[in-house]
């Protein structure tokens, strides 16, 4: 899990994304549990493999 972004401070608003592989998933769910909300979620499909040359 990778996560991007700044919280809120001092009575501000921030946003945050989080970067979650598939098999990472139960770590999005263990963060909704704890903060007892559920997160947007947006599903990136990967169309193309990335190669080195």
């Amino acid at each position: 899990m990778h996560r991007i972004g700044r919280t809120g401070h001092a009575g501000a608003r921030g946003e945050a994304i989080s970067l979650v592989c598939v098999d990472e998933y139960h770590l999005l769910a263990d963060i909704e549990k704890l903060i007892q909300q559920k997160l947007p979620l947006e599903v990136v499909e990967l169309t193309q493999r990335l190669s080195r040359n």
